[in-house]
């Protein structure tokens, strides 16, 4: 038997091309600001944490810096959040994902893998 199981961390991308300082006081009142390592910011998650990872998008486009935070408060009270304080003119794209999708086998494990 096959079972497919979400696993790890919930995470969250935004990419901002204005009012990110607005957002990051937000961000900061979320959670933690762990630098702009994503594999870092994966090992010392959780289950139950969420990774929220900010681009921020130079005016002219040409240079991105990539900012990551970790919580265990839930993403949809960070939404509400960057909703109240009108934030959305300054995203230019979001998307979640839903951590890792792992597979498990039950039973005869070498007829799974064949």
């Amino acid at each position: 038997m096959i079972n497919l199981v979400r696993s790890g961390p919930e995470t969250m991308v935004f990419t901002f091309t204005k009012d990110f300082d607005k957002a990051e006081q937000i961000l900061l009142s979320w959670g933690e600001y762990t630098g702009n390592d994503i594999e870092e910011a994966f090992s010392i998650s959780g289950e139950f944490s969420r990774i929220v990872v900010a681009r921020i998008q130079s005016e002219t486009g040409n240079e991105e810096e990539v900012r990551v935070y970790i919580s265990e408060t839930c993403l949809q009270r960070l939404l509400c959040k960057m909703l109240n304080a009108k934030l959305g003119d300054g995203i230019m794209e979001s998307r979640m994902q839903p951590g890792y999708i792992l597979m498990r086998l039950l039973g005869d494990i070498e007829k799974g893998i064949e």
